[in-house]
């Protein structure tokens, strides 16, 4: 079994992943190992100046959001790589391409589409600091909790609900926020094993370490606040498509 099948048989028996899923990690790691079988390198004795080659290469072929998608998977190869001592370092790529220019259509404020959205919250580890960064990204992404509730979560309020939605006292109002099966479970257990002793669920966790973290990603808030929102292009697309059917649209 070489490294790659190794690492996508970690994956899939830690996170369960559908098949669709594992085929694209599988597809954008291979992509990078040919590009450094053509440099005469492998992925064990790869350096930083061709990791940043890769990516800057790379970087004006995909939306912003494939980009980061491609740079998350293969950046926790790298991660797994590193735990299981086959390399000793890992790199980082800083994102060029803005993704506020107001310069074109084709330009404009990148969304993750769901696989890809769903690709990044796979490819995060069950360490600590992941664990938290991907619970904040699924209240962020699909309970729709606004960065600064986030951090006003407290423990009573969530034992008070069973940790079965989220409710948030701010400026004299109660904000609350309905959550899925899967986040509340995961909120307990995040509870359980690191927020037992706090009165705040992320402790002295803010959001300029947030940021920070998503970073590392090439990801930040205003990215994750819209996943998973089709853009008005595809709303319109299906819009349209809906009138044709029913004899609106024809000429």
């Amino acid at each position: 079994m070489d490294i790659l099948e190794k690492y996508i048989e970690n994956l899939v028996i830690k996170k369960n992943l559908l098949q669709s899923t594992v085929e694209a990690y599988k597809l954008d790691i291979n992509e990078y190992l040919s590009f450094l079988e053509n440099k005469e390198k492998d992925i064990f004795n790869s350096n930083e100046d061709l990791f940043i080659e890769y990516f800057k290469e790379i970087e004006d072929k995909y939306s912003v959001a494939s980009f980061k998608r491609k740079y998350s998977v293969i950046r926790n190869f790298y991660k797994f790589l590193l735990k299981n001592r086959y390399i000793d370092k890992i790199f980082e790529y800083k994102l060029t391409k803005k993704t506020n220019d107001k310069v074109s259509k084709e330009n404009r404020t990148e969304v993750f589409k769901k696989n890809e959205y769903e690709a990044y919250i796979n490819s995060l580890s069950d360490n600590f600091n992941e664990v938290r960064l991907k619970l904040i990204s699924r209240m962020i992404a699909e309970a729709k909790i606004s960065l600064i509730n986030i951090f006003e979560i407290e423990i009573k309020d969530l034992l008070k609900y069973n940790f079965e939605k989220i409710i948030v006292f701010r400026n004299s109002k109660i904000v609350t926020y309905k959550i899925s099966a899967e986040i509340s479970k995961e909120l307990k257990e995040y509870y359980e094993k690191y927020a037992i002793e706090k009165r705040y669920l992320f402790g002295s966790y803010k959001k300029s370490s947030l940021i920070s973290d998503l970073k590392r990603y090439n990801l930040d808030f205003k990215t994750l606040k819209n996943c998973l929102q089709e853009d008005e292009e595809e709303i319109n697309k299906k819009i349209r498509e809906i009138y044709f059917k029913i004899g609106i649209g024809d000429n």
